[in-house]
């Protein structure tokens, strides 16, 4: 239930592994080339468009904007209408990402891959063909077993304890910035919010106030609840759909 971070507190950087070592790799914001962020983000699903825009006429929705303008949310919509090109650039960053997943299971053998950004927001898009990929590429001994989740925004992991059995749907914020503990086989529901740091509208200048947010063993924050700073839910404690926690909740 630990997050590893490595002897530098750098490790996991998965997006800068590089997938394209030829001359024609994309540059990389970290200085190197071909990395999988480049392709494998909301800008480089823009930029993925443009390319085969740009080097194709092929009849696409995508060409009613000018190509400078295209954002991943245009290819998504355009996919969703069932545009071909827009589809192909799905399944296209969707397959280096999931054989990406693949190579990263041989020596991690992860549970679950939980994926958030702008890129997410696509959902089945670039999900199913991420999965498919995944299962095509891995060792057989992996094959079936990882879960995929997306839309989980985290802030600050470094301060998240997550113990073992805890299920997070998707949709959910999880922020860490004054640390957050979720017990064992606790679950956290579709687009639930758990803030520790928020603005004291007590003060004038609306400055940062927060504190350590403890969900209990066993319970159960029901979607779209808001837990505030500061809070504990005791063990086994169910939080409704939609609530708003602004106190303590006894254990069940």
């Amino acid at each position: 239930g630990q997050l590893v971070y490595g002897c530098d507190g750098f490790a996991g950087e998965l997006g800068h592994v590089v997938m394209d070592r030829t001359e024609n790799g994309r540059p990389c914001g970290c200085g190197r080339k071909g990395c999988l962020e480049a392709y494998c983000s909301a800008t480089g699903v823009a930029r993925t468009a443009r390319e085969i825009l740009a080097t194709t006429d092929r009849p696409s929705l995508l060409r009613n904007k000018p190509a400078e303008e295209l954002e991943s949310l245009d290819v998504s919509i355009a996919a969703g209408k069932g545009d071909e090109v827009a589809n192909e650039i799905f399944q296209f960053t969707g397959k280096m990402l999931g054989e990406a997943c693949a190579d990263f299971a041989a020596f991690s053998s992860p549970e679950a891959f939980i994926f958030f950004g702008g890129l997410c927001k696509a959902g089945d898009l670039i999900m199913k063909p991420i999965e498919e990929a995944y299962n095509n590429s891995v060792l057989k001994i992996f094959k079936g077993k990882a879960k995929f989740y997306a839309g989980v925004q985290v802030r600050n992991p470094k301060g998240i304890h997550v113990g073992e059995g805890v299920s997070v749907g998707p949709g959910v914020l999880l922020d860490g910035r004054m640390g957050l503990t979720l017990g064992k086989n606790s679950v956290i529901a579709y687009e639930a919010i758990l803030w520790t740091l928020n603005h004291d509208y007590n003060d004038v200048h609306f400055c940062g106030k927060g504190a350590p947010v403890v969900v209990g063993d066993y319970a159960w924050i029901c979607s779209r609840a808001t837990v505030l700073p500061g809070i504990t839910i005791g063990e086994g404690a169910v939080v409704a759909a939609g609530a708003v926690v602004t106190k303590n909740v006894e254990p069940y």
